[in-house]
């Protein structure tokens, strides 16, 4: 941060004219723009090998959804994220110049400090800088999978700023650019029943046996890959859609859960009286890499880096809870002493701070 506080500094002497501040501001973007490089991973995992900007396979194989929850955090941040998505404070001094400058500079620490997943950086990525990992000029997708070309980095945002002295949000085109980015990367109240509804609306009519209800789902609001969201609650329907003559009636519901560190956002997903056999025989599907995991494993590309995943069930008759994606600390099988399982119970937690 040292370069990023000399410029700081420099632009609060009020004996530079302006046209010393705007040069000074051009060879401060000159020189992130030139670091733009070194955006990738912890040093670690650079010196392992890693090419590009973005996380690469030894990041990526740590799972780690609090990294993921203090990432997005920045979005609340005014010396953050938070002017990517929000128009600038009314007692604020920060013009685009300046927005494009600090940005720069926290997405690089930021990336460098935490471990998130893949698609995320490129997301963030593409949004800031209209490139991808190998700095090629890319579009980037929302959370309906819609492809947008406006960026932070686009000439004409950059031009009309200027010119305005204005947040883009100002600008009716690219505020909606903006405002579904902020969709992709939030869920906000009442969002989750909204997305949740659609899916339920297309499980049920593809598969009528399903009776699907919510409860809570309108209370949510936190931070995540919305896209990765969306698709795992699909899948996960979609599998229980497959014993729906039998066991019809499925549960969604959400939980929040607060603390000093982090605070937790729970969905659960239960198939009423559903049960299992053997665990043993699930786990060792899911790892068998001639079966590919079946449907979990798609399941888990959706929530890897996100959230944490359990599943609950009776097991051979026995509680238990099988700890899919989880705290290192955590054991991956374990028994449950309330034996009143309501059914088959998907339990997705996601961090907050």
């Amino acid at each position: 941060m040292e370069k990023y506080d000399f410029i700081k500094l420099m632009l609060q002497n009020r004996n530079l004219s302006v046209n010393d501040k705007k040069r000074l501001l051009l060879l401060a973007t000159r020189e992130i723009e030139r670091v733009d490089a070194s955006l990738g991973p912890k040093e670690e995992a650079r010196k392992k090998g890693s090419k590009g900007n973005a996380p690469n396979a030894s990041v990526l194989a740590i799972h780690a959804p609090k990294d993921t929850a203090s990432f997005l955090s920045l979005f609340n941040d005014p010396h953050g994220f938070k002017f990517l998505t929000h128009d600038y404070d009314p007692d604020s001094n920060m013009s685009y110049d300046k927005l494009m400058m600090q940005v720069k500079e926290q997405f690089k620490e930021a990336s460098a400090k935490y471990k998130i997943p893949t698609k995320l950086w490129a997301l963030m990525n593409a949004f800031i800088t209209g490139k991808d990992k190998n700095g090629k000029y890319t579009t980037w997708l929302d959370c309906d999978k819609n492809t947008h070309a406006g960026n932070y980095s686009s000439h004409d945002w950059a031009e009309w700023a200027e010119k305005n002295n204005l947040h883009p949000l100002s600008n009716e085109a690219f505020c909606k650019d903006i405002l579904k980015f902020r969709s992709s990367i939030r869920i906000v109240k009442p969002k989750l029943n909204d997305i949740v509804s659609e899916i339920v609306a297309d499980i049920e009519k593809r598969h009528p046996n399903l009776v699907i209800q919510t409860l809570g789902l309108e209370k949510a609001d936190f931070y995540t890959h919305v896209w990765y969201l969306k698709d795992g609650i699909r899948r996960i329907l979609e599998d229980m859609s497959r014993y729906a003559e039998k066991t019809p009636k499925v549960n969604i519901s959400f939980e929040r859960k607060f603390s000093d560190d982090f605070s937790l956002r729970i969905i659960k997903i239960t198939q009423l009286e559903s049960v299992s056999y053997s665990l043993d025989d699930v786990v060792n599907k899911f790892y068998d890499e001639k079966k590919k995991g079946g449907a979990f494993n798609e399941i888990k590309k959706d929530f890897y880096g996100y959230c944490n995943w359990s599943v609950e069930s009776l097991w051979d008759g026995k509680a238990k809870r099988w700890n899919i994606l989880k705290d290192s600390d955590v054991d991956e099988i374990e028994e449950i002493e309330d034996i009143n399982i309501p059914g088959f119970t998907h339990i997705l937690t996601y961090f907050s701070k």
